[in-house]
């Protein structure tokens, strides 16, 4: 495992909880903590339970810098969460983007 990605069995309760309850609502969610608190490793596990889930979904993260898409781009990588079901774009690659997603994550 990379320094940043937590494996699963080491999420606490309420952490699983989201990712195994909340993400499959099917509406919007507000993830919210502070730097290093974990939302990235948090997303990149829900994530990972929806590709898993429904493997013809289509799902768009969309990070402001290019160093968080990099960052994702490896929490994914070790998951192994295939490059089809997943696009990884910066805000302004993501605004000349015509394609039609299931979900749409947005990192601020």
């Amino acid at each position: 495992m990379s320094q940043w990605m937590v494996p699963l069995d080491k999420l606490i309760e309420e952490q699983k909880h989201f990712i195994n309850a909340e993400m499959l609502k099917g509406k919007n969610q507000w993830i919210r903590g502070f730097a290093g608190s974990g939302k990235s490793v948090l997303l990149v596990h829900g994530i990972y339970d929806l590709v898993i889930k429904n493997p013809n979904i289509r799902i768009c993260v969309v990070v402001f810098t290019h160093s968080l898409r990099q960052l994702f781009t490896a929490g994914f990588q070790e998951l192994k969460i295939p490059n089809k079901n997943v696009y990884i774009c910066t805000y302004h690659q993501f605004r000349n983007d015509n394609n039609k997603y299931d979900y749409i994550f947005l990192l601020l």
